[in-house]
């Protein structure tokens, strides 16, 4: 059995049945864990409902693993791998019909850059990714929009 209060844990993934879902969820959620959840997401509104507002009270980021809404059309994936066989770093370029994304990250490195979300408007950066303390929306100048 997983214990939820262990600091170890960051986030975890429930793929058990449907009807364990909202009462794990919830469990994880009040522990401060961040929660990717199967599908179905609840066995009912008022489970789903509950699940979602433990996550805005505590904070957390609680979602639904719906993998059509995030497939790129193409993947291209960069890894080094240490001698022990574990990946080390990384960078993947995930192409969709109207983005690119590009994901870095790394196992053997500490970074201080921040991420950075670029828009169609503006860019967002958020300063440490797993630990945010600040956010900052910058929009791209009119200038720039025109070009």
């Amino acid at each position: 059995m997983v214990n939820a209060e262990s600091p170890l844990i960051d986030a975890v993934y429930i793929a058990s049945p449907s009807s364990c879902h909202a009462s794990q969820a919830v469990m994880f959620l009040r522990q401060g864990k961040h929660v990717l959840c199967e599908k179905p997401l609840a066995t009912n509104a008022r489970e789903a409902r509950a699940m979602m507002e433990t996550a805005v009270a505590h904070r957390m980021v609680f979602m639904e693993a719906m993998k059509t809404t995030l497939t790129p059309l193409s993947l291209k994936a960069n890894l080094f791998m240490l001698s022990s066989g574990v990946d080390g770093e990384g960078s993947l370029i995930l192409k969709y019909d109207d983005m690119e994304g590009v994901v870095q990250f790394s196992k053997i490195t500490d970074s201080s850059l921040p991420s950075e979300i670029q828009g169609e408007n503006g860019c967002l950066i958020i300063d440490r990714i797993a630990d945010p303390k600040e956010a900052v929306y910058t929009p791209y100048s009119a200038k720039w929009l025109k070009a």
